[in-house]
């Protein structure tokens, strides 16, 4: 059995000033950010961890090296698990982006206006990156440090669910953790959902998730194989 941590970001400024935060703003961490991700190094305390792969986005390759206490150079960084690019919408205010109503689901099929990314290329780079980590790391441990945003796509594209269920994912913390089991067969499994225990100082933990009785229920159609099939483009 592989067991795969996806570890989502610490807080940044444009997460507090309510700015749409992809993959055109590459902000380090603000100082609270900074304290969330020391403050989950005790989750991993105990846990041997065999690789540690994470966007090359300054903010999550952060999160990596303090939560892991390593140097950034000591950690791989991928373009794979960059923040989706939200086009012409990447670092406005999101209550202006909000005022059109159809503006998130602009991803789907083209990507977003303004040169921005899809969410099948988004799902497709991530699986590959999930892939290769896997590969090369069979039956050990695996933490991916990524994007709120990257990281649902990436769970959507696991467990088959389609655009019109991308609420059951719902959010997660910052340096929230989801972990997954992947067993011999290539079966994924939900076994940890939004770790965020270390955020109660902040505030900040997510605690309803209506949506994940629907992860559950599909737990058992999560595959490797779906992984697969997104990386090489036959989804």
């Amino acid at each position: 059995m592989t067991t795969v941590y996806l570890i989502r970001h610490g807080q940044v400024e444009n997460n507090i000033t309510g700015i749409l935060n992809g993959n055109r703003s590459d902000q380090a961490l603000n100082d609270t950010g900074v304290t969330q991700a020391k403050a989950l190094a005790p989750y991993f305390a105990g846990k041997k961890i065999d690789y540690i792969l994470a966007s090359s986005m300054l903010r999550a390759h952060q999160t990596a090296a303090l939560t892991f206490g390593k140097e950034m150079n000591e950690i791989d960084a991928t373009d794979d698990l960059r923040e989706i690019d939200f086009g012409k919408y990447d670092g406005m205010p999101y209550n202006e982006v909000q005022q059109n109503p159809l503006w998130f689901h602009e991803g789907i099929g083209q990507g977003y206006p303004g040169g921005g990314e899809s969410w099948e290329g988004v799902k497709q780079r991530a699986c590959r990156a999930l892939l290769r980590a896997i590969e090369g790391h069979r039956d050990g441990a695996i933490a991916l440090v990524s994007h709120g945003m990257c990281l649902s796509l990436l769970l959507m594209a696991i467990f088959d669910l389609t655009n019109d269920q991308y609420a059951n994912i719902c959010a997660q913390s910052n340096t929230g953790v989801h972990r997954l089991s992947v067993g011999d067969e290539g079966t994924v499994t939900v076994e940890e959902w939004n770790y965020d225990a270390h955020l109660a100082p902040f505030h900040a933990q997510i605690k309803d998730c209506p949506g994940l009785a629907t992860v559950r229920r599909t737990a058992s159609c999560g595959s490797l194989e779906h992984a697969r099939q997104w990386a090489v483009g036959k989804k």
